[in-house]
């Protein structure tokens, strides 16, 4: 008979699978927190004083701004001036503007046919948060701007503000805590039933 007993950890598949859906939740979480916090605390754009005040990269913002119009060549009328298209995910489309929510000429992205592209063409006010996230493309369109639109609506290089803002739901950002809750609750569940992932071995005195 054995003299004493050693606890060692010896999880089994069950163990590991909990572990992974416990730390998937973890994740979920902080991420969440993390765009919770991006929209909780807004700055109003009708609260400006100077056009840096407050602003900095990921500061939530409530604002209303009508997208940058410009006339292509050989057209009559102006039209709302698309900088790109950026497929994100499967069913995610952004659209980027151009307008102007802290200074001119700044990127405003936005998922297309939802509920605040329908608000921010309107001129009704959305929530955002400031983002370099799309500069490049920005950057990018003006260059190539004079190459199909009239000389009086390309916009200078050197105007173009480097930060601009992604356009959001404030309701879903700040539901996106509780994105990890089930994961968290099968990660609980299947670590009870898998039970304790430690062992005591025998162990022989000499």
């Amino acid at each position: 008979m054995a003299d004493m007993y050693v606890r060692r950890l010896r999880p089994n598949k069950m163990h590991i699978i909990a572990a992974v859906f416990l730390i998937l939740a973890l994740i979920l979480f902080a991420n969440g927190i993390y765009r919770l916090g991006r929209v909780s605390s807004r700055l109003d754009q009708a609260g400006f004083i100077f056009e840096d005040d407050d602003v900095r990269e990921n500061r939530g913002v409530l604002f209303s701004a009508v997208p940058y119009k410009g006339r292509l060549k050989g057209a009559e009328k102006s039209r709302d001036v698309v900088a790109a298209n950026v497929q994100k995910g499967i069913m995610k489309n952004i659209e980027i503007f151009i307008g102007s929510v802290h200074r001119k000429y700044q990127f405003i992205a936005v998922e297309k046919d939802s509920e605040e592209y329908s608000k921010l063409l309107a001129g009704e006010k959305v929530t955002g948060y400031f983002s370099y996230e799309y500069t490049d493309k920005l950057l990018d369109f003006v260059s190539r701007m004079g190459n199909y639109y009239a000389k009086e609506d390309v916009i200078p290089v050197e105007n173009v503000t480097k930060l601009g803002v992604v356009v959001v739901n404030r309701e879903k950002e700040q539901r996106s805590i509780f994105y990890g809750l089930p994961f968290l609750i099968i990660g609980i569940l299947l670590m009870i039933k898998a039970g304790s992932p430690f062992f005591s071995f025998p162990v022989e005195k000499n």
